[in-house]
């Protein structure tokens, strides 16, 4: 059909010109929004997790950005700024929970190991 001979009717399955894809243009131009590489909470512990330079003791040293942090709340709470010695020890025993909770789940996958090798050998060279 020729756009100067015939006149263009819009219906069904006929869009407008001028709403149609231009002839080699994307039919999103801007493009899908990207994704983030990683989680915020997966940022957060590696910039907590990235060394820095710290004055310990009166000694130079290389430490954890977090282990900077705990140690500056830990100061503030011995200077009698009782908000953090509350969060540091409030901290304190929610890690000391995590830690036997971990602690708890690895005893019980040793055990279940024991119970499967032991199950193994009792069962070597049996059919199934």
């Amino acid at each position: 059909m020729d756009d100067n001979d015939e006149e263009y009717t819009v219906g069904y399955c006929k869009p407008p010109k001028h709403t149609r894809f231009k002839k080699g243009q994307s039919g999103n131009p801007s493009g899908k929004k990207q994704k983030l590489d990683k989680y915020i909470p997966d940022i957060i512990l590696d910039v907590l997790n990235e060394k820095i330079s710290v004055v310990i003791n009166g000694k130079k040293k290389k430490a954890r950005k977090i282990e900077a942090i705990i140690r500056r709340m830990v100061q503030k709470g011995l200077e009698a700024d009782h908000r953090f010695s509350k969060f540091i020890i409030e901290m304190a025993q929610q890690s000391q929970n995590y830690k036997q909770e971990i602690e708890s789940h690895a005893e019980w996958v040793r055990k279940m190991t024991r119970e499967l090798e032991e199950f193994e050998r009792e069962n070597e060279g049996k059919e199934v």
